[in-house]
């Protein structure tokens, strides 16, 4: 599987730019976990008002762009978590992940049990779910639509729903509404996958009369309070009500049917069109890719907007080293210094504001088995230049360091520079190093990955289960080039048993400490430089009311009603 690795094309930053993003660093103060953002974006949800809930309206948000890389709304291929938001909405899944605890909740399965190594699941169905063209919703339809994912592969080995059915051999109908997964090798993360909108349920018509680009282009079959009734691509998504559904997961507080009458989407590709576009009243939701800039959000705030943000679940957004031969992070020390030269509260204060988290682990808070690292993490000039002294690289009259005659250069090739950047290369040459910031295209970008031709790239994955690790940084799984050069040959080993580990332990307490020595691991390593936290946002019209995340902080739509 790839990383999600955003690579637009190259635009580089005005000397204006750079000035105000360093001169910020030093004046902007830092932001801790502790420190208390405002009501709404604590709480990850808008508040309601007194009085009745008025149904009906049509909802309209904007996001930044189509996914340009492969249109498509089929649940299994889509990773885009615009689309995923949309698929919420027309397309229920077995189980549901809390927003608060990360629990695995029932949703269209009752209950379940897996057997002792992980390779059975039995789900227990509920009987009273149709989908949208009337047929049931049984074990058959479940043991299709599986069926039909793992059939997918064949045409598009790289799907990014192949690692939630990693090892899937068959499932089988028990009775009809009682139905068996099996897997060939241990998988105690398919519990939670099942919980993704990638392993959606689809009704069978939209396996018998939709093809692959059919269902791309939206025609699909779902359960979920919606229908799609228009997708152009680069354009508009409309959803339609449905009306009688009465069967929303337990994370939703209204259990029957939407109190929207419609869901319309558009995609405003500048962030500044679309802070502009919900401020003025054109639209109720602005989505952004990537969090507001701290400009964005206080003019949003300002205008008496709420933005609601939550941790996307996952690996955090991270810069990489290539620990290849002759590289400079080949060196353990090189690796730790620049760990710590890193000012993550400094970052996330200039760039996003005090209200934004700071990183302070490999994978995010909202992620099952989170744990924080932030001792490991703290920022220290002083020790990093320490260790780089003791480890032989001296300061040179320039500020930069050399041993051997040879300077302390890292690259890092980039197609956008964004003022974080920036912010990064100050603080790490305070320890002495010369971070490279190189611009090239996409294509080079690629080739360099390939070859091993650098030193620093970023990525990150999405998923509420820690096993996205496994589908990030084990060579055996990942279909990143990168991947292999993050690790020396025997962590990798190391990282392999213990994911091994995770996968094949049944017990949600011991599968916890696994998954605690995998992260520790990882910064033993220095693997992984943390940067900032993931994190989702939306700025909403304070009209719009019930506005929540799911689990994997993709939009929860049943709740939300316009005051009229």
């Amino acid at each position: 599987m790839k990383s999600e690795l955003s690579i637009p094309p190259f635009r580089k930053l005005s000397i204006a730019t750079r000035l105000v993003a360093l001169a910020a660093l030093f004046t902007l103060a830092a932001c801790s976990k502790t420190d208390a953002p405002s009501t709404a974006a604590s709480s990850g949800a808008t508040a309601a008002p007194a009085g009745e809930i008025t149904p009906g309206g049509t909802l309209k948000i904007a996001f930044r762009s189509d996914n340009t890389q492969l249109v498509s709304l089929d649940p299994f291929q889509v990773y885009w978590i615009e689309h995923r938001s949309v698929l919420r909405a027309v397309v229920d899944q077995l189980t549901d992940q809390n927003p608060k605890t990360g629990e695995i909740i029932p949703w269209l399965a009752k209950s379940w049990e897996l057997n002792a190594d992980a390779t059975q699941y039995t789900f227990h169905l509920r009987d009273d779910v149709t989908f949208s063209n009337g047929e049931k919703f049984d074990a058959a339809a479940v043991k299709l639509s599986f069926d039909s994912n793992v059939a997918l592969l064949k045409e598009l080995p790289t799907a990014f729903g192949k690692s939630y059915i990693d090892g899937y051999v068959s499932s089988e109908v028990v009775d009809p509404y009682t139905v068996k997964v099996n897997f060939k090798v241990p998988n105690a993360a398919f519990l939670q996958a099942t919980s993704t909108t990638n392993l959606g349920i689809l009704a069978p018509a939209t396996y018998r009369e939709a093809s692959i680009k059919d269902r791309n282009l939206g025609k699909l079959i779902g359960s979920g309070p919606f229908v799609i009734q228009e997708y152009a691509p680069e354009s508009t998504i409309v959803l339609k009500k449905r009306p009688g559904y009465h069967w929303a997961s337990g994370a939703s507080e209204n259990q029957g049917e939407a109190f929207l009458d419609e869901i319309r989407v558009s995609y405003i590709p500048e962030s500044s069109n679309r802070v502009g576009s919900v401020v003025s009243g054109e639209i109720d939701i602005a989505w952004p890719r990537d969090p507001f800039a701290n400009e964005d959000y206080k003019y949003i705030t300002s205008r008496g907007l709420q933005v609601i943000q939550r941790s996307i679940p996952g690996i955090t957004e991270s810069l990489y080293p290539n620990v290849g031969n002759g590289r400079p992070f080949a060196e353990p020390a090189v690796r730790q210094a620049f760990q710590k030269a890193i000012d993550r509260k400094t970052y996330a204060a200039t760039i996003f504001g005090s209200h934004f988290p700071v990183a302070e682990g490999v994978i995010e808070p909202s992620t099952l088995y989170y744990k924080s690292q932030a001792a490991a993490l703290a920022h220290d000039t002083q020790g990093a230049a320490e260790i780089l002294e003791n480890a032989g690289w001296k300061v040179g009259n320039d500020g930069y360091r050399y041993k051997d005659g040879k300077k302390l250069t890292v690259v890092y090739p980039i197609t956008e520079e964004k003022p974080g950047d920036v912010l990064i290369q100050d603080q790490v040459k305070q320890a002495g190093f010369d971070l490279q910031l190189l611009p090239v295209t996409a294509g080079d970008a690629n080739a360099r990955y390939v070859a091993g031709n650098y030193d620093l790239h970023r990525g990150v994955l999405t998923r509420g289960d820690p096993a996205v690790i496994q589908s990030h940084s084990d060579v055996r799984y990942s279909g990143s080039a990168v991947t292999r050069n993050r690790f020396s040959e025997a962590t990798q080993a190391k990282l392999q048993q213990l994911l091994d580990q995770g996968l094949a332990e049944p017990d949600t307490a011991a599968r916890k400490k696994v998954y605690e020595q995998v992260q520790d691991l990882i910064l033993a390593e220095n693997a992984f430089f943390p940067v900032f936290a993931r994190t989702q946002q939306a700025a909403v019209s304070a009209k719009v009311h019930g506005v929540a995340f799911s689990g994997e902080s993709f939009l929860q739509v049943n709740d939300i009603w316009i005051e009229k």
